[in-house]
């Protein structure tokens, strides 16, 4: 009980006070002051403790997890391999290592060491756990699928099992399994806000706006300055839901909370180019490039948005930006933003050719089949875009922007002609100009990592010898 541990603090830095000098009393000491939640204390006496006492592992174990959350990853990492030299079974120590690998940039050695974790404890969760994370590092997303679905069928009740396995997902795009295993997490975990956030994220990213904004509400709410992120989110989602005033309010309150975000700025240029305002949409995406040049969201919206005020030269130059980086989702954007931009010229050929190769970059992204789509529509080849619509839903399943585009194209959805001046340049009548339209078009997938980003820094591995890798054997 609390009273309890009351009585033990008192009693032990007594002891402290009677013993400085010896290593076990500073340790018992730490040992209270975690269970008190007053951590820094805790740490100050482990690391007494450790200089007292290097082989008092319990300490090492406290200060190395200690240091890896103050993102001192190098120092991290050679402690663990200290206690793992010394103590061969500490499962926690392994831990430490793998993770502050991997926030090196270290991927080839952290998978090593995960290797080496589950060989040496094969029936745990965080083995296979931190295998999947050095996997998805690598790029490798079928064998990193494979060990998070080991992870949680090891240990179902463990919210961070979920939470990988849906970082997985999330990788994959497939953003329907990605919102059930974040989902899970959360309701595994209430307290982890994280979890809220990517959920809410993956179910904007499926098209279901609504229980996105629920979510991200609720983040907003229990944690209003641990999150910036959801803020963004519920902005998108408000603008999907075609909430316009709200998103442009909530967008501004995820700039003024974290000025320095680059998708935020993102999302409020959004926000503003929903309500046709171009020029100050501009500036936030401009401002977002600043912050974040690898940002290829703002730029494919800056070339769009330079296209809607008629200044073609510099929209080229944009969308043609993204197209010569040589990295696959770049080239993305920038060929849907291609075909954006010849939708405003009226060259509706080159804008189907350029949607197609967006398409051919990746078949599982909803936006790339929406642009296609609307590309068609425009064209008048409104047969060949009721079979895009049904290629689209197939590649990328559990998207219901993709159902909402199905179902306007069949004439089920009573939006689907409304407005006889529009159905005169437009077979689709009002869904080619309404605000869902600009939501849908203008808000690809977002695929940010909203955990804490660590930067990597490149060190020299010799600091930390190959033979770490051997000390547990099979």
């Amino acid at each position: 009980s609390a009273k309890r541990f009351e009585e033990a603090r008192v009693h032990s830095e007594y002891e402290v006070k009677l013993q400085p000098a010896r290593a076990k009393p500073h340790g018992v000491l730490a040992t209270i002051y975690h269970a008190l939640g007053r951590h820094d204390e805790a740490i100050h006496h482990d690391r007494i403790s450790v200089g007292l006492d290097p082989q008092n592992w319990m300490s090492q174990i406290a200060v190395a997890e200690w240091e890896l959350r103050a993102k001192r990853h190098e120092e991290a990492v050679a402690r663990a391999a200290y206690i793992l030299l010394h103590a061969r079974n500490s499962l926690p120590a392994m831990r430490v290592f793998c993770v502050g690998l991997l926030r090196l940039g270290r991927v080839e050695h952290a998978r090593q060491a995960a290797r080496a974790f589950v060989r040496a404890a094969p029936n745990s969760a965080m083995g296979y756990r931190l295998l999947a994370q050095a996997e998805l590092a690598a790029g490798r997303l079928a064998e990193a699928l494979a060990e998070a679905e080991q992870a949680v069928a090891r240990d179902a009740k463990a919210s961070w099992n979920h939470r990988v396995l849906g970082q997985v997902y999330k990788a994959q795009h497939n953003w329907a399994a990605a919102a059930t295993a974040f989902n899970t997490a959360w309701q595994l975990e209430p307290d982890d806000g994280y979890a809220y956030v990517e959920a809410a994220n993956a179910y904007l990213n499926t098209g279901d706006a609504a229980r996105a904004a629920e979510l991200a509400s609720i983040v907003a709410s229990r944690w209003p300055d641990g999150h910036p992120a959801a803020l963004d989110i519920l902005a998108r989602a408000q603008l999907a839901l075609g909430q316009g005033i709200e998103a442009l309010t909530q967008a501004r309150m995820a700039v003024e909370r974290n000025p320095k975000d680059s998708y935020a700025h993102t999302t409020l240029g959004v926000a503003l180019l929903a309500e046709d305002n171009l020029s100050p949409a501009i500036q936030e995406f401009i401002t977002a490039l600043e912050l974040n040049p690898g940002n290829y969201r703002a730029r494919e919206l800056l070339a769009v948005t330079y296209a809607r005020q008629g200044r073609f030269a510099e929209a080229f130059r944009e969308a043609q930006a993204l197209v010569g980086q040589g990295v696959t989702d770049a080239a993305e954007s920038g060929y849907r933003a291609l075909a954006r931009i010849h939708q405003e010229r009226g060259e509706w050929e080159q804008a189907i050719d350029s949607a197609r190769t967006a398409v051919k970059l990746a078949r599982h992204n909803s936006s790339n089949w929406a642009a296609l789509v609307y590309s068609l529509v425009d064209a008048g080849r409104t047969t060949e875009a009721e079979q895009a619509v049904r290629e689209g839903m197939a590649a990328a399943p559990g998207h219901k922007d993709l159902q909402r585009l199905a179902d306007r194209l069949t004439g089920s959805s009573p939006a689907a002609s409304t407005d006889k001046k529009e159905e005169s340049s437009s077979p689709v009548g009002a869904l080619v100009k309404t605000k869902e339209y600009a939501a849908l078009s203008i808000n690809p997938e977002q695929t940010s990592d909203f955990s804490p980003r660590c930067r990597r820094i490149d060190i020299i591995f010799e600091k930390f010898p190959l033979y770490l890798f051997r000390i547990i054997r099979r």
